[in-house]
């Protein structure tokens, strides 16, 4: 195999048993230095949804969750969470944290197998009667769910082919990566957010180490 490898989304995902997305409102986040009112891109602010673009990174806030995407995958996730987030949910140490997820999806692409023969190469058990109702079908594609646990969190990789821009001469193998961790404990749930937080490089480095197993 000749891979191409490629980390295609980083994303925090916070859930709370309630938000208040028009507290995100834009003079807020601009009178408490959070964020430059010349950074923020394509903004929406309501009462229902508060959402913006930077050149780093796209935040968005609902009901129940925030959602925190890096989009310059050439920064450090932290660095990034460090000038940003970690600061907003500072001011929100009272909200009633429930979960998090750290989530990564990966790329992959074999320059000299199709995805079909290296989704086969990988995933295909030939001794298996369930896999042999597949074997010679020539659209046949593969691939795998798998869920761990991992230090504080449940790790879940869903693998799975995919087109590209819906381009069915142009397939990729992606690798979703979603680290899970609950705050269960009441009395101290923002300090547990912001430990996984501060380690969520632990997270990608295992992913990270996942994908470069495949050569």
């Amino acid at each position: 195999m000749s891979l191409t490898k490629e980390i295609k989304s980083q994303t925090i995902v916070i859930i709370a048993e309630n938000f208040n997305p028009s507290i995100f409102n834009q003079h807020w986040l601009i009178k408490n230095g959070f964020v430059e009112e010349n950074q923020m891109k394509n903004y929406v602010f309501s009462n229902e949804v508060a959402q913006f673009y930077t050149d780093d990174y796209k935040f968005l806030v609902a009901q129940n969750q925030i959602q925190f995407s890096l989009t310059n995958h050439s920064k450090d996730l932290f660095l990034v969470l460090e000038s940003f987030l970690i600061k907003v949910l500072q001011k929100l140490k009272e909200v009633p944290y429930k979960a998090l997820g750290v989530n990564f999806d990966w790329v992959i692409k074999d320059n000299e197998l199709s995805t079909k023969e290296l989704t086969k190469k990988l995933f295909f058990n030939e001794n298996s009667e369930f896999y042999s109702q597949f074997s010679n079908e020539q659209n046949s594609r593969f691939g795998s769910y798998i869920s761990v646990d991992f230090e504080n969190s449940r790790m879940k990789l869903d693998i799975r082919p995919a087109f590209i821009n819906g381009e069915t001469d142009n397939e990729i193998l992606v690798f979703s990566f979603n680290f899970h961790v609950e705050l269960n404990n009441r009395e101290k749930y923002f300090e547990d957010l912001m430990s996984s937080l501060k380690g969520w490089k632990n997270y990608s480095n295992k992913a990270e180490s996942i994908i470069n197993i495949l050569k």
